[in-house]
């Protein structure tokens, strides 16, 4: 039985009408010329970290096993199946503290997407174009997402919301209808780690994995979704409102959704 969508789950419909027709032609130019920067400035970090004694011996463990698809490394020349490489390159874009911010968003929201988007384009051989628009669409949606609730300091942000992000990019590169949609940012919004910013604190490199998470469970949500998997029928509030962050505002995340880019005007560079 198909259970009706609540007035307050709107915001979800409108989230999956938005990922599945918005075009390059649609977003503001200022959005897209930042995006590009992000993007450049996202692919040196790729290959800057992947040169990290431990990136190098995580690769080296498990090369045997990885091997075999389209996708890049970054840095390396060598090309992987795009979740191990996208997992690879999130981690590598966080290790030398690279990777670019945005404050709107309480976070970082290049590296929650680029990776998946970048690694899910070359295994399709998809366009510039395509893979430019997955990127922008996957980044606004978890940049209004973040800035809809409140994060707890206790929380790493990286691995959470991102994992929204990484999992829209995807799904448009794939093609995902609406209805697919919905129910993968559902899926991906029930699907967050809990990575805490003790690892930070105490310099542990661990933190560095936690945007792998995003990379990794962004595309296998796109995958639970082709496969016939479901999410609750809104996976986002619990995590945003109960679980992880607090005081979640889902009206925020779609007010002047397509008009105001967040993408333009929360760039910021943090280091």
């Amino acid at each position: 039985m198909t259970v009706p969508h609540s007035p307050a789950s709107n915001y979800l419909d409108r989230l999956a009408e938005f990922a599945c027709t918005t075009t390059l032609a649609d977003i503001d130019p200022r959005a897209l010329r930042h995006l590009r920067v992000i993007i450049a400035d996202t692919l040196g970090a790729f290959a800057a970290g992947n040169q990290e004694p431990e990136m190098r011996a995580r690769l080296a463990r498990q090369m045997d096993e990885v091997a075999g698809g389209h996708a890049s490394r970054g840095g390396t020349g060598q090309r992987l199946n795009p979740i191990d490489a996208a997992a690879l390159n999130a981690a590598a874009g966080c290790w030398l503290e690279l990777d670019e911010g945005n404050l709107a968003s309480n976070g970082h929201p290049g590296i929650q997407v680029i990776p998946a988007a970048l690694a899910v384009a070359q295994q399709r051989r998809s366009s510039g174009a395509d893979f430019l628009l997955a990127c922008a669409i996957g980044y606004e949606i978890i940049a209004r997402v973040g800035a809809a609730c409140d994060m707890r300091m206790c929380i790493h942000p990286h691995g959470t919301y991102g994992v929204i992000g990484a999992a829209v990019a995807a799904a448009r590169l794939h093609g995902l209808d609406v209805t697919e949609m919905r129910e993968l940012v559902n899926l991906a919004g029930s699907s967050p780690i809990a990575g805490n910013r003790q690892s930070m604190k105490d310099g542990a490199t661990l933190r560095n994995w936690y945007a792998s998470h995003s990379a990794i469970m962004g595309q296998t949500a796109v995958r639970l979704v082709q496969s016939g998997f479901t999410g609750p029928r809104d996976g986002i509030t619990p995590t945003c409102d109960e679980v992880l962050f607090d005081n979640f505002r889902p009206d925020d995340v779609v007010r002047d959704l397509g008009a105001r880019w967040l993408l333009a005007d929360g760039y910021i560079k943090l280091y």
